[in-house]
Formats: C-alpha cells, sequence, structure tokens
C-alpha cells in the first residue's frame, strides 16, 4: 500500500514538472514573439498566405503549361501562329490558297538549310508560308536538307548552280529552284542610288508550287548563236512566271520542238538564209497549229542586220539601228532624255490581268517603222510610243537628225491568223520587234518603280496563248520594313524562353512570397 502510494506521487510529479516545463516553454516563446506550430496552423495570416502561396504556384505551372501547349500546337498547325507583321508577310496571299488548294500531285517544299538556321531572321518567314502550305494540303510537305552535312544533294541538279539557303520545289513532273535573291530581292533605287530591300516569299514560292504541278508550260527558247546580250533579266523573269526556258543555236539547231516564244536579243550578227528559213517556218506551221512567237530586240548602234531586216520588212515592220530617239518634254523621261518613259498603247489588248502597267522605262530606243497596218494575211499593231515632242538622235554622233518633233513607235507587233475549222479555234503568230534593248536588262525589270516586267510577261502569255493560266502567279514583292527585322533571332528566343517562361514565372513566384511574408506579419 505504502509503495503503490509512494508511485502515484512519483507520476504525480512527474507530470507537474512535465507542466511546469511545458508552460516555461511557452512563456519563452510568448517572450521571443513565436506561437505553437498549431497556433500558426489554425491562424488566419497562416491559412491566407498558404493560399497566396498555392496560388502563385498554381499561376506559374498554368502558364508554363499553357505555354508548353500552346508551342505544340502552333508546330502542328502554323496558321494558329498570329501574323503580326505590318504587311502580313507571314500570310498566304489569295492567290498562294488556290494554288496551294489546287495541288494534287505530292509536292515537296525542300529548304536548303538546317531546320535551327532557317527559322533564323526574315528568312523565318520562309518556314512559316512553307508549313502554312504544307498545313492546309496534306500532298505538300516540308523538308530541310543542310548541304554541309549532305553535301552529295547537288548531283541531283547539276544544270542549277545551287546554294545554301535555296528553295527546291519538285513533284514527279518537275522542280523548280528559288533562291533566296528570288524571295528577298533588292534593288538599286536610281534617284537615292540607294539598296532598297523586298519581301516576295509567298509569291514566289506560290509559283513554284503552280509551276512545278501545272499539266504543261509554255516554252521559250532563248538563240544563242550570234552573241545575243542583255537577255538574262528576261530569261530569269520569265522562269519565274512559270515559262520552261531553254537556250538553243538557230545556226546549228533546230528550233526545240514544244517552243512557241523565240527571243533573240541584240544578235552582234545578221541571221543566214537558212536561220530565216527555220523561223519562217516556225511561225507558218500549219500542221502543229498552236500560238507562237519570235521576239526581236536591238539596240542604237548595233550591227547591220540586212537578212534580219528583210525578214521583218515582210511582216510589215522596220528598224534603222543608227537612230535613237530623244525626249525634249521633261515629263517624258526619267533622269536623261534618252530614258523614255511612256504608256503601253490600247491598240492590242493583251488579255492581262490588267491593261495599265504604270510607267514603262524604254532607255535608248530604236525608232521601229511601221510599213503597213494591214496586207498578205498579216496586221500590225504598235506596241510602244514616245511622246510628241520626241526627235531624232545619230546613235553613233549623238547629234540630231531630225529636228521635226513627232511621237515615234519603238515597239510594235505583226500578227497572222490560222484557222482551226474543226476545233473552230484561232492560232496567232506573232513577230514582236522592241527597239530597246536595255529595256529587258535586270536592273530596269527588277524596278518596281515601272511596270516592264509585268509588261514583258504579259508578251510572252500573249504570245503563246497562255493568259489567264493557272501556273501564272503574279508577283506579290513588298518592301522590308526596319522596324520588322530589327530583332535577332537570338534575341527573339531570349525574349520567348528567358523573359516568359523563367523571368515572369520568378516575378509571379517572387510577387507570391513578398505577399506571404507581409500577411504573416499583420
Amino acid at each position: 500500500m505504502k509503495n503503490q502510494n509512494e508511485g502515484q506521487e512519483k507520476k504525480v510529479e512527474k507530470e507537474n514538472k512535465r507542466a511546469e516545463r511545458k508552460a516555461a516553454r511557452g512563456e519563452k516563446r510568448a517572450q521571443e514573439g513565436k506561437r505553437p506550430f498549431k497556433e500558426i496552423v489554425k491562424s488566419k495570416n497562416f491559412k491566407h498566405g498558404t493560399l497566396s502561396t498555392l496560388l502563385s504556384i498554381g499561376f506559374v505551372v498554368v502558364i508554363v503549361l499553357v505555354n508548353v501547349i500552346f508551342s505544340a500546337l502552333t508546330d502542328r498547325f502554323p496558321s494558329m501562329n498570329i501574323d503580326l507583321t505590318k504587311n502580313s508577310t507571314n500570310t498566304l496571299s489569295e492567290e498562294a490558297v488556290k494554288v496551294v488548294d489546287s495541288v494534287k500531285e505530292k509536292t515537296v517544299i525542300n529548304i536548303l538549310a538546317s531546320e535551327n538556321n532557317a527559322n533564323s531572321g526574315e528568312y523565318a518567314q520562309v518556314v512559316a508560308l512553307a508549313n502554312k502550305m504544307a498545313e492546309r494540303n496534306s500532298n505538300i510537305t516540308v523538308e530541310f536538307t543542310d548541304l554541309d552535312q549532305n553535301p552529295t544533294f547537288k548531283s541531283k541538279y547539276d544544270d542549277e548552280n545551287i546554294s545554301s539557303y535555296n528553295v527546291v520545289v519538285e513533284s514527279e513532273k518537275r522542280y523548280r529552284v528559288v533562291t533566296a535573291d528570288d524571295m528577298f530581292p533588292t534593288e538599286l533605287d536610281q534617284s537615292t542610288y540607294q539598296q532598297v530591300y523586298y519581301q516576295d516569299v509567298d509569291s514566289q514560292l506560290a509559283s513554284a508550287v503552280s509551276a512545278v504541278n501545272a499539266e504543261s508550260l509554255p516554252v521559250a527558247a532563248f538563240d544563242t548563236a550570234h552573241n545575243e546580250s542583255g537577255a538574262a533579266g528576261y530569261r530569269s523573269l520569265l522562269e519565274s512566271n512559270n515559262f520552261e526556258v531553254v537556250e538553243f543555236n538557230l545556226l546549228t539547231e533546230e528550233i526545240p520542238e514544244n517552243a512557241q516564244y523565240i527571243v533573240l536579243s541584240v544578235p552582234q550578227t545578221d541571221l543566214s538564209e537558212a536561220e530565216v528559213e527555220k523561223l519562217d517556218n516556225f511561225l507558218n506551221d500549219q500542221e502543229d497549229l498552236k500560238d507562237r512567237t519570235v521576239m526581236f530586240v536591238y539596240y542604237p548602234g548595233m550591227t547591220e542586220v540586212s537578212n534580219l531586216e528583210a525578214f521583218i520588212n515582210e511582216w510589215g515592220l522596220s528598224v534603222e539601228t543608227g537612230r535613237m530617239v530623244v525626249e525634249n518634254d521633261s515629263t517624258s523621261y526619267y533622269s536623261r532624255p534618252d530614258y523614255l518613259l511612256m504608256s503601253a498603247n490600247t491598240d492590242l489588248d493583251l488579255e492581262g490581268t490588267s491593261s495599265d502597267y504604270g510607267y514603262l522605262l524604254v532607255p535608248q530606243a530604236n525608232p521601229v517603222d511601221i510599213l503597213f497596218e494591214s496586207r498578205s494575211g498579216v496586221t500590225t499593231y504598235p506596241l510602244l510610243s514616245s511622246s510628241d515632242s520626241s526627235v531624232l538622235y545619230g546613235a553613233a554622233t549623238g547629234e540630231v537628225i531630225d529636228e521635226t518633233k513627232r511621237s515615234y513607235c519603238v515597239g510594235a507587233l505583226a500578227q497572222r491568223v490560222f484557222n482551226d475549222n474543226e476545233e473552230q479555234k484561232s492560232y496567232y503568230s506573232n513577230v514582236v520587234v522592241l527597239g530597246s534593248g536595255s529595256m529587258i536588262v535586270q536592273n530596269f525589270l527588277e524596278a518596281s518603280t515601272f511596270g516592264n516586267a509585268k509588261y514583258l510577261v504579259d508578251i510572252a502569255r500573249y504570245g503563246t496563248g497562255t493568259t489567264g493560266v493557272e501556273a501564272a502567279v503574279p508577283s506579290n514583292k513588298q518592301q522590308s520594313i526596319t522596324t520588322d527585322i530589327t530583332m535577332s533571332s537570338s534575341m527573339m528566343n531570349w525574349m520567348g524562353l528567358g523573359v516568359f517562361t523563367i523571368v515572369f514565372p520568378i516575378l509571379v513566384l517572387a510577387t507570391g512570397l513578398v505577399v506571404f511574408l507581409r500577411r504573416r506579419h499583420l
């Protein structure tokens, strides 16, 4: 009994000491401003602070998830990317959409760069538009080929000068190479002599896609037998407007079988009688009726070409190469009096997308005389005429040889019609004579100030009966805007990854932490 009482006393004493220690700890905590954990957990400050922290963390998680999901979706569906460029250069044009929707053959758009490099700077526009084409039509696919990693790729296209950042568009029918210069052309401003930069990605890609899917393309053949010059720009222009362009030697070769458009640009030697006969047979071929044209381009002071002159005389046209048209009216020339400004004549409807070509620049032009309006089934039409204030100068002397002010024809077309009674259709053979070789050089064709390029393409389409064909995609180049391209790819990556994925979430988290700490001491 005594032992039992002693045990109970010890137990009570133990509990009292525990209570004293607990009370002492509570007193100490109170003095130091500390509260028991259970009290902290049950306090309003803790509940509100914890909620704020959880909400902040949850918000950060949501932002990161949305960013990841949206990035995945925009990779899969490029059209979800919002085009913020001023001229909507990252959006397919109506013409491009029509082309893409019409593609029925498997077509590959092969961008000759690594995917990472291709997405850098302004070239990223090429990737963006190509991906949108592929998204819109499952027959179109986009590939990337790094020529440094795959140097043998060029061997498939031996006839082409392929280099990095070109785009090869290919179907089973044919292929087209679009260069970086085609997509991002530069021009020399003739008034300031400063380089002006343009973007023409949409129309160049669409034109190439259209060309490789067209059932057939008109063939333009450029003669090389007489040291012809100045036609490189015109060849490139026709090819980019979906002509099949070939070169041939009229002296030693036959005219290409499928050719419809033959160009002799400023020949330095006269044609032989055999060559004239080839051209005559070509234009008068009634066994294979189709629209066909021969274009002769002259230049003041070029070699006398008597056989060629006799040939065009039969078609009612004549050129005396020793004469040059010069303007006296300052509103009718550009920069200098022999750089003529004029509008296209409307006597002949070229059936182009528009009859208004704006100003045409016709530098240093021979007058083209029209010998008759109609004779022996041939009808002639003036194409280009100077103003009424023009005079004639000697091409060699640079002096006035005829002071009479009047309008001079500097470009003309002669036409013969052949009727196919079975098909109830008419076909046209044409001879086009231009008095200005400079009119077709690359610098003036690329100058958006003038309508030379559009006009000369429409002449070629009219001359081959291909006006309005599905392969025709008009150029829609737009001047690059400096503010659109000042941010580098590394800066854009830093903005996307650094700011929105890392910095912004950290700021949100820090804000939540500050709110928690402040509310804790309320």
